[in-house]
């Protein structure tokens, strides 16, 4: 979301070329911002970044890195769990190419008798 937006939202008008960053905001976390009213005058604010679906007080429990931790066991169950599917499909689709280079169709049987059965 916009910082100037959300700040006259909450009834503080401010230019949005008065506010200074760095970089993009990209990553959850609470992020300070200045604001440069006049050439003396550069007041910080806080800005804290959050899911939609979470209160704005998680974005103080994050990490320095600006994420939470996800404990390492959970991406290996899921590595793994992605490989077995990926071998599964490439071992059917191998299955179905011997099988239409022998000229069987999808249930094994050669494909002229199973034409000739429906006719």
């Amino acid at each position: 979301m916009d910082i100037a937006a959300e700040m006259e939202h909450q009834g503080i008008v401010v230019d949005r070329r008065k506010i200074v960053l760095d970089k993009p905001i990209k990553t959850l976390g609470v992020h300070d911002v200045d604001i440069r009213l006049t050439v003396d005058l550069v007041p910080q604010i806080k800005v804290v970044v959050h899911r939609e679906d979470e209160p704005p007080e998680s974005a103080y429990e994050l990490t320095e890195e600006g994420i939470p931790e996800e404990p390492v066991e959970a991406f290996a169950e899921l590595k793994a769990e992605l490989e077995t599917e990926e071998h599964a499909m490439e071992a059917e689709a191998e299955l179905a190419e011997a099988q239409t280079e022998e000229g069987l169709n999808a249930e094994g049987e050669p494909a002229e008798a199973a034409s000739d059965e429906k006719s």
